[in-house]
């Protein structure tokens, strides 16, 4: 028996030490998650919060915001984080600091989505980085052994984070996240500052470089991506955030972060019947609620290079949205009227007078292909559609049809090659080649 104990023993150290040298070799540094907590650790005398997922994060530059009011914030967000771990993130910091206002960057996604296991495994696991080991060892466990885990492979592979939060596997991607550790890089030297299309700014705020490809967007939108009934765990999670500011004396302020208008009229009336539902329920518990998709242009207008895809601003649209967002919290907490700074659906689809989208479904029957155009346009703007077919081999253009009405083309596909189907918006009476053009390449 005491043989055994001791092989068990050893077993135990062999695997704990396995475990430590695979999660050091091939765990990246400057995962968002990692990058957040290093980072409130070193804060000191919070007073205001930004709080969420990648909409947050990728929106509220405490740097201009804190310029603009004397606050002294950090942002919280990190992506793909579930309402519950926002829910966390805000108990810790309210445990820690004296914080007096609290801004969550939301979208409907948040009370829709699922919880995405890697996402939610290493932000917890951050976070185990700056707690005691008994409250570490507690937070394991309630893990591995939650409702939602147990029995599955996440549940055990929450101790093994290296198996869902690695590099690249190949022998050069290894050696340079070694070495780079070896020699004292932080999480903040990481990935989140050197990728390409990602910055870290700093105070948990970090921008998306480039801009969105409107032309090309298609019907990938946040009702296409995200849509579904809002999820009762959700609802627990956000009434619990409401109950934990309001016991603690803190205003909590609830935002719909800017998106492109095609993403908001992809949803139709539904987005602004949503809306309603998430303002009653978060008044009703002392909070505010605000969606910046219906502020007017005088306070914060939505131009299309401020974004780098259908949900998130990029660096210019995170800077403009944060200026403009400091100027109507200076008009709010002086008690000015500001609800009616914001249109209402009727008012903000009058308001959209251009073409923002276009895009097409297929439909094929007898080898008979059917091009079926939508479009996403304010509620007074009529659309005319033009098909065209282009010989990615030959660099000719057919048109299909022209620009007319019917949202509808039929294309027998008698050519052999490579192709792209083309369709065209633009309103009805314009003279321009197009405000809009989509297409999807097609070999025949």
């Amino acid at each position: 028996m005491k043989k055994i104990t001791i092989k068990f023993v050893v077993f135990l150290i062999i695997l704990m030490g396995l475990n430590g040298l695979m999660s050091f070799a091939l765990i990246p540094i400057g995962g968002a998650s990692e990058v957040m907590w290093n980072d409130y650790y070193q804060m000191e005398n919070l007073d205001t919060l930004y709080i969420g997922s990648s909409v947050c994060l990728r929106s509220f530059n405490p740097y201009i915001m804190d310029e603009n009011l004397g606050t002294n914030s950090y942002n919280m967000g990190t992506p793909s984080q579930p309402i519950d771990l926002t829910c966390l993130a805000l108990e810790t910091a309210l445990k820690e600091h004296d914080i007096k206002r609290v801004y969550f960057g939301f979208g409907y996604f948040s009370l829709t989505m699922t919880n995405s296991q890697q996402s939610e495994a290493a932000f917890l696991q951050a976070r185990n980085q700056h707690v005691s080991t008994i409250e570490r060892m507690k937070a394991n466990l309630e893990y591995m052994f939650d409702r939602d885990s147990i029995g599955s492979s996440s549940s055990v592979n929450f101790i093994l984070p290296w198996v869902y939060n690695h590099v690249q596997l190949g022998v050069g991607d290894i050696i340079a996240n070694v070495s780079g550790k070896l020699s004292g890089k932080t999480a903040a030297d990481g990935a989140m500052v050197n990728d390409e299309m990602r910055n870290y700014v700093g105070r948990g705020f970090g921008y998306y470089k480039g801009l969105i490809n409107y032309d090309m967007v298609g019907n990938l939108t946040s009702k296409a991506y995200y849509d579904g009934e809002f999820l009762e765990k959700n609802l627990q999670s956000l009434d619990a955030i409401c109950r934990l500011c309001e016991e603690n004396g803190v205003e909590l302020i609830i935002v719909n972060t800017p998106r492109p208008v095609f993403d908001v009229l992809a949803y139709g009336e539904d987005y602004y019947e949503r809306y309603l539902q998430v303002k009653e329920f978060v008044n009703e518990r002392g909070a505010e609620y605000y969606d910046f998709n219906f502020i007017k242009p005088e306070i914060f207008e939505s131009k299309p290079e401020y974004y780098f895809n259908f949900e998130h601003l990029n660096e210019e649209g995170a800077d403009a949205f944060s200026a403009s967002f400091a100027d109507f919290e200076r008009m709010r907490s002086k008690g000015a009227d500001v609800d009616e700074l914001f249109y209402d659906w009727e008012e903000y689809t009058v308001s959209i007078d251009y073409v923002a989208g276009v895009y097409f479904d297929k439909e094929e029957t007898d080898g008979e292909r059917k091009l079926i155009a939508h479009s996403f346009v304010g509620k007074n703007v009529d659309v005319e559609y033009r098909f065209e077919l282009y010989n990615k081999d030959t660099g000719e253009v057919r048109v299909l049809k022209d620009f007319g009405l019917e949202n509808e083309c039929v294309w027998n596909g008698e050519e052999k090659g490579n192709f792209s189907l083309i369709v065209k918006a633009r309103q009805t009476g314009s003279d321009a080649d197009y405000e809009r053009y989509y297409a999807e390449d097609v070999v025949n």
